[in-house]
């Protein structure tokens, strides 16, 4: 797995906005090496920030403005050639494809598959079947999750100006976020 970036997360209290209105808007700051999301929960009550970095040492910064922070690394797999083996064992969700959360889509795709597999194994009759159906299985979910994995690693590069075409060239980043 790879992991060189790490991200806290936390939920803070919001003051009132001004003149009695409401916040409304969800927020992604860019910039070098990491970034920002800010997302309304609790009918705008409460703010859930989830700040990344890329990490040189290991360690977030002390002086960290977010209050009671989580943190964890954000981790991918390298992809697999496979998600099964010998008609005996499949892996599915984090297990095959771990990524990065960049999409929001980790726990959608793990569902997609255990709703693919649950499918295929209901349609079989015996233990023989089992290496088919797992084939059928890994011939349509590898090549779905891999991208998710691949696109959402390369999401956070863009947001955090480390992909090597876009860089912090704001047009090419305006470009792909507006049309991917």
């Amino acid at each position: 797995m790879l992991g060189g970036d790490l991200a806290l997360n936390s939920q803070m209290c919001k003051r009132q906005p001004p003149n009695g209105k409401r916040y409304d808007a969800d927020q992604l700051d860019l910039g070098n090496h990491g970034h920002v999301l800010t997302t309304l929960i609790e009918q705008g009550k409460t703010v859930n920030v989830v700040a990344t970095y890329t990490k040189e040492n290991g360690k977030w910064n002390e002086d960290s403005l977010i209050e009671t922070p989580d943190m964890w690394a954000l981790l991918n797999h390298l992809h697999a050639p496979t998600y099964h083996r010998k008609g005996k064992i499949c892996l599915l969700g984090d297990a095959a494809h771990v990524s990065t959360p960049h999409h929001g889509a980790g726990a959608a795709i793990a569902m997609e598959d255990s709703f693919i597999l649950s499918k295929l194994l209901a349609s079989i009759h015996s233990v023989g079947e089992l290496e088919n159906a797992f084939a059928a299985y890994d011939a349509v979910r590898r090549p779905r999750s891999q991208r998710l994995v691949t696109s959402s690693r390369r999401s956070g590069e863009i947001y955090d100006f480390e992909d090597e075409v876009i860089g912090d060239n704001m047009d090419a980043l305006r470009e792909y976020l507006e049309h991917g």
